[in-house]
């Protein structure tokens, strides 16, 4: 969501993994139809006094598409990825979505939605050095060393989500 993934004009995030607080920067359509949602809800709480939680969802993948993304992936040097190689497993990004309607938030919440691994199973701090080399962003603290690219801390403390497929 912050324009990187579909940036017509590549970038890298200002830091990883990326959270919420993240600056938005879309240059595309898709990218900056995401951002306007975002603001209508802001608006929406405004006016209406209502609760919101927009899902920032990762790359999506099903269990019948596992076998195929990874089969991808395998024999091959990685290459540059736009989410720093994050998914989302379409069944936990169900269960996030239940948890995000079902919860008793207040205003507008921006929450990602990604597996706490990422698709290669690698360390992410060697990913980014063999990928990137000193051009890569600053890595933050990470919940594990195989971690993916984008934070779910905030999703995990507000909602009690927490992802279970790899």
């Amino acid at each position: 969501m912050p324009g990187f993934v579909t940036a017509e004009r590549p970038f890298l995030p200002d830091y990883l993994p990326v959270d919420e607080e993240h600056p938005v920067r879309p240059q595309d359509g898709y990218g900056l139809s995401k951002a306007v949602g975002e603001v209508i809800c802001d608006a929406l709480v405004r006016r209406a006094g209502v609760a919101v939680v927009s899902v920032r969802s990762s790359f999506v993948i099903t269990a019948d598409t596992y076998a195929p993304v990874l089969a991808s992936f395998q024999g091959r040097r990685p290459g540059r990825m736009p989410n720093q190689w994050s998914y989302v497993d379409a069944d936990d990004l169900a269960d996030r979505i239940v948890r995000a309607a079902a919860a008793d938030t207040s205003g507008h919440e921006i929450v990602y939605a990604a597996q706490p691994d990422n698709l290669l199973g690698r360390p992410l701090a060697e990913l980014l050095r063999e990928v990137y080399g000193a051009a890569a962003p600053p890595l933050r603290e990470l919940s594990r060393p195989d971690a993916g690219g984008i934070a779910i801390d905030k999703a995990r403390k507000l909602f009690g989500w927490n992802p279970q497929r790899s």
